[in-house]
């Protein structure tokens, strides 16, 4: 079965070692590994059934024995009888328990979504300082803008990690200009060859954060209505700068589902994940509440 799959699901293969031979009782099995499992088997990885075993039969004879008020055997017409339903009601059956236990997975991702875009939501925001945004890259550089104590771009730059003094002489001259008093880095490839090359220049704070959904946000209509005149890296990098600044006006503008605050997301109905999580935006903006002179159109749209 393995030799059919392309080469992108054939990569996928070791992270589903664990479950070659893996066998659980229903009501013991995690909410996470139904979802592991499910995945494996739409990618063609894995073979998942239920068990259809003699003491399984044994067991619903005994209830069925019961039902008839019979002491003895099943004579044989009836064990015949017997063994055909249970073969003919199987298949709905399986179906039907499957269907239960991938909700029961799905439930459970989506209540770890919501209690960490909570979390996330609920981060104090830090407004009146000037802030140095870098979206982290090797081959296409590390994309850098300079953040006023308003929350405006005010200068763009680029450096690669491969040229590194050329990378040293912009930043310093940067940090020279522009009194920078936090430096605010995405966690993408790069990220922490790029945080070393700032703390040999920055004495100053230096924050780390998920850069999860900006390329989303940066390719919206939302950003291009805000930023028409910036190309999308720049709207990405300035999007990660204002994570810090003020996370929950930022993040209300990037779609819920591409926030990266889960595990499983592809694995769970869209519609259902996008509604639970909505609750959840709507919940924290209406418990922090807003000053109506300066919020934006993207955090007023969940006021109550």
């Amino acid at each position: 079965m393995l030799e059919k799959l392309n080469a992108k699901d054939t990569e996928q293969i070791p992270k589903f070692a664990l479950y070659f031979e893996f066998h659980s009782r229903i009501n013991r099995i995690k909410p996470y590994q139904i979802l592991a499992l499910n995945r494996g088997e739409n990618l063609g990885i894995l073979n998942v059934k239920l068990e259809k075993d003699e003491m399984i039969l044994g067991s619903l004879r005994a209830v069925y024995r019961n039902i008839l008020n019979l002491s003895s055997a099943f004579i044989e017409e009836l064990e015949l009888g017997f063994k055909l339903g249970y073969d003919a009601l199987w298949s709905s059956v399986e179906n039907e328990i499957r269907g239960e236990l991938s909700e029961l997975g799905e439930d459970d991702s989506i209540k770890t979504f919501q209690t960490n875009l909570q979390a996330l939501l609920m981060t104090r925001p830090e407004y009146g300082k000037t802030i140095l945004a870098i979206d982290p890259g090797y081959r296409a550089g590390c994309k850098m803008c300079v953040i006023d104590t308003l929350g405006n771009p005010v200068v763009f730059d680029k450096i690669f990690l491969h040229e590194m003094e050329n990378a040293r002489a912009k930043l310093a001259g940067i940090f020279k200009k522009h009194s920078i008093d936090t430096v605010v880095i995405g966690n993408g490839t790069g990220c922490d060859e790029t945080c070393t090359l700032v703390a040999e220049l920055f004495s100053g704070d230096i924050f780390v954060v998920n850069e999860s959904g900006a390329s989303v946000y940066s390719a919206s209509p939302v950003a291009q209505e805000e930023f028409p005149d910036l190309d999308s890296l720049d709207r990405g990098t300035v999007s990660i700068g204002r994570r810090y600044i003020d996370p929950l006006s930022e993040l209300v503008k990037v779609p819920v589902s591409s926030i990266g605050v889960g595990m499983y997301q592809h694995d769970v109905a869209e519609k259902k994940l996008d509604e639970k999580l909505g609750y959840v935006v709507e919940d924290v903006v209406n418990e922090v509440g807003i000053n109506v002179n300066n919020a934006s159109i993207y955090v007023l749209q969940h006021i109550s």
